[in-house]
């Protein structure tokens, strides 16, 4: 459920097939990660998991890989598919 809750963020705030995202999944892969989708990745994410991100979290999440050890440090488990 989790995973399939994060990859639904993903694909939706970077407008790609669901069987491309994952651990490699990055900023440095993804032609079109800029810093407003950075933001609306955190919005979703916050928003769909109940939970506020500190700063430092926000920042660090620079891939689905990054994404799912934050996650997990706020006490949600994701999967790895």
């Amino acid at each position: 459920m989790n995973q399939e809750q994060l990859i639904s963020i993903f694909t939706t705030v970077f407008k790609c097939p669901a069987e491309i995202v994952n651990d490699t999944f990055s900023r440095t892969t993804a032609r079109n990660w800029d810093s407003i989708r950075q933001m609306m990745l955190i919005v979703e994410i916050e928003k769909s998991f109940k939970l506020t991100l500190d700063s430092e979290d926000m920042i660090a999440i620079d891939s689905f890989q990054k994404a799912r050890e934050v996650l997990f440090k706020y006490g949600i488990a994701i999967k790895v598919a």
